[in-house]
């Protein structure tokens, strides 16, 4: 398809966003929604997403599993190389995201947070327990509280990790399209360092799914740090190439984009724009 212009993307989103709004407006507002945290692409859902990786190892395969409101439950590998087995959502009476747990291919937990919101709905607090028995927050080999900053557009723009003999800081800068230039992480107010992400590509951040994800990822850019090689109807990426060699952390969920990854979406016939 090649790449898409994102000045018709902006005009076509209009219709996927998912935050009120009674009607359309210019292309302009609805970037500047966009950015805002709390914007979601309402129209696809990523399925499923499968991993190359180097021969002979098979292809490494996560499945996404969501409730009736598209809030995600569950994300679940069905291979044997990943170092996790299960991502679990759980909310509260509110619908509100308040606990994510991580659990290993031994059925411990690696990660499992705890969430804690201010007045605006906004999530400020996550207290986290590490390497434990499955369901016994008790059996946390380690415990850290992250404090969370937000900016006007509802973006997570400043976040303390503070633990036993250890203050972690991490400021999270945007440019005025919307996209993340840069993490500086500041530990125990000694060391410093500076991750800085190259230029975007003109296509959609897959992450724009859900704002959970996005959340996740500590990642609010409105278009891809990455170059796919192939879209669905809704312009979509559904493969990388592993073409991306400068590209070597996690994308999400411990996948690497430097390798082949290919995209499933379950898209609902709200708009279709390929029209």
């Amino acid at each position: 398809m090649g790449k898409l212009r994102f000045g018709l993307l902006a005009c076509c989103l209009c219709f996927m966003l998912l935050i009120s709004t009674d009607s359309c407006r210019k292309a302009e507002d609805l970037e500047f929604r966009l950015e805002n945290g709390d914007a979601e692409l309402g129209q696809c859902v990523i399925q499923e997403m499968t991993q190359t990786l180097p021969a002979p190892v098979p292809p490494q395969t996560l499945k996404f599993y969501y409730n009736s409101r598209m809030d995600p439950v569950l994300v679940e590998s069905t291979g044997t190389t990943m170092d996790y087995d299960k991502w679990l959502f759980f909310y509260d009476n509110r619908g509100r995201l308040s606990q994510y747990e991580v659990v290993d291919a031994h059925g411990g937990f690696e990660f499992w947070h705890f969430y804690f919101y201010d007045s605006k709905g906004r999530i400020t607090g996550d207290s986290t327990y590490s390497t434990g028995l499955a369901g016994q927050k008790a059996t946390a080999e380690y415990t850290w509280y992250n404090q969370l900053f937000y900016d006007r557009l509802n973006r997570v723009v400043y976040e303390t990790e503070t633990a036993p003999f250890q203050f972690y800081a991490f400021t999270y800068n945007y440019n005025s399209a919307g996209n993340l230039t840069s993490t500086i992480i500041n530990y125990n107010n000694v060391h410093s360092v500076t991750e800085v992400w190259p230029s975007y590509v003109d296509q959609v951040n897959v992450l724009l799914t859900n704002k959970i994800w996005r959340f996740l990822a500590r990642d609010y850019s409105v278009t891809s740090h990455f170059d796919a090689t192939s879209f669905n109807e809704h312009y979509l990426p559904t493969a990388y190439s592993g073409n991306n060699a400068e590209f070597t952390a996690s994308f999400f969920f411990d996948v690497s984009i430097n390798l082949g990854l290919d995209i499933q979406y379950n898209c609902t016939d709200k708009v279709d724009l390929a029209q």
